[in-house]
């Protein structure tokens, strides 16, 4: 069982060395590079990703709304069915992740908002992402290799999104918080608020 399990990290696997910006917060891991059909796979979950920001900003459409807006986005990735392990799937949900964070900036930058505000929508999808992940591999996460880098760093978004994301880990999955986790949940926040 620990071998899969251990195979099964792999397979989120994120380049360490990736630039951090709007455009690309985070490399394709290394498992969905390696053959053109995860490749596609991957890329079909960074559209994927990007849709869903897309519908919750058709049903808002107004930069006042912002947290309307978030509270949207994060029902419509919590929608998304995580089931299985297979390396196919893994590499589309990574896309996906990804995609959801590059357009959620994107809206962010383009509406203005307050980068608080950005951090803590960041923080709470990173902390759904944490929590399905643990569950999906029982506590078995590598936060160094799958967790993508925060695509913004303006005052205020890191401490903001690391609040959110120890708040609603505690209390979406309390039991992967707790000292047998704790190094992969403090490594996951970090990664995810600060690069």
């Amino acid at each position: 069982m620990k071998s899969t399990i251990t195979a099964l990290l792999c397979v989120g696997a994120f380049s360490a060395a990736a630039p951090v910006s709007a455009a690309q917060n985070s490399a394709m891991p290394a498992v969905c590079a390696a053959s053109n059909s995860t490749k596609k796979v991957y890329a079909t979950g960074v559209s994927q990703g990007k849709e869903l920001v897309e519908q919750a900003w058709q049903v808002v459409g107004d930069c006042g709304q912002l947290a309307y807006f978030s509270e949207i986005l994060k029902e419509n990735v919590e929608a998304y069915t995580l089931s299985g392990t297979s390396t196919w799937l893994m590499c589309r949900y990574s896309g996906m992740v990804n995609g959801v964070y590059q357009e959620l900036d994107t809206v962010w930058t383009r509406c203005g908002g307050e980068c608080c505000s950005e951090g803590k929508a960041i923080g709470e999808l990173a902390a759904s992402l944490y929590c399905r992940l643990s569950e999906l591999l029982d506590g078995m996460i590598v936060p160094d290799n799958f967790f993508p880098r925060p695509v913004t760093t303006c005052t205020g978004f890191s401490q903001c999104c690391q609040n959110m994301f120890w708040d609603t880990t505690k209390l979406d999955c309390n039991e992967y918080t707790t000292p047998q986790f704790y190094n992969v949940w403090t490594r996951s926040g970090t990664l995810t608020c600060n690069g």
